[in-house]
């Protein structure tokens, strides 16, 4: 009786200190959503958690439901992880809310030059309704950040195109305000977002993925998928090879 008694209180110990530890290694859904987009290669030292949404490398955005969800979309390894579904891709709708008529012009200027892509399945097509399910809508919105241009959400968990891209009306860096902005650079800063929300990377992260932009570690490497101030209003050839390469 004494022995099974003795061993009674030592399972009970052995499975009271297994309880402690696995308390004390579970993560909080911060911390699993900063693992997750380590794994797949992002600077999470770059992350800000603002309301339900991610922000990552200053202008990538993810809801955070998304980054901890099931990943139903095509995969390209490591660095292209969340790209557009091949049945999704020819079929985005876009639509334009509230912009200026020059930021109206260079969001149609890019959705022109991802559409060009020769041999690239890519295709957006402007609505002005929001009754559509694979819809990124484009719009101004204020951010605390005034020396961001703008935000491109990726892609959704579902497969579906990042859900907006937001143009930062609080910009004002430099002497120049979101709307005294060089319309060449504008129409850049359309072709990068829009990028994002296709699951395009910044550059410099390596080799990954034969045929884009991260192959190449080269600092002479062109792609509007580069951050910072560059006056283009059309697409590197490298882009393009991306671009195909991806979809």
């Amino acid at each position: 009786m004494m022995n099974t008694l003795r061993l009674l209180l030592i399972t009970l110990f052995l499975m009271s200190c297994t309880n402690s530890s696995e308390k004390a290694i579970e993560l909080t859904e911060e911390e699993e959503i900063i693992q997750q987009l380590q794994s797949e290669g992002f600077d999470t030292k770059t992350i800000v958690f603002h309301n339900d949404c991610v922000i990552v490398e200053d202008d990538i955005v993810f809801e955070r439901s998304d980054v901890l969800a099931p990943i139903d979309t095509r995969s390209k390894g490591y660095k292209y992880s969340r790209l557009v579904s091949s049945s999704k891709v020819g079929k985005i709708k876009i639509r334009l809310k509230g912009l200026s008529s020059a930021w109206e012009s260079a969001f149609r200027n890019a959705i022109s030059e991802w559409n060009s892509v020769s041999s690239c399945n890519i295709k957006f097509t402007e609505v002005s309704s929001s009754l559509h399910t694979n819809l990124c809508t484009v719009k101004m919105e204020s951010m605390s950040s005034s020396t961001t241009f703008a935000t491109g959400n990726y892609p959704r968990s579902t497969g579906k195109i990042g859900r907006y891209v937001k143009v930062n009306s609080n910009y004002s860096s430099g002497g120049y305000t979101i709307e005294t902005l060089p319309s060449s650079l504008k129409k850049k800063i359309a072709m990068h977002e829009l990028g994002h929300t296709l699951g395009f990377r910044h550059p410099g992260d390596g080799t990954h993925v034969s045929g884009t932009e991260s192959e190449v570690s080269n600092p002479g490497y062109n792609t509007i998928m580069r951050q910072g101030w560059i006056l283009r209003s059309t697409l590197y050839s490298d882009d393009e090879e991306t671009a195909r390469t991806l979809y």
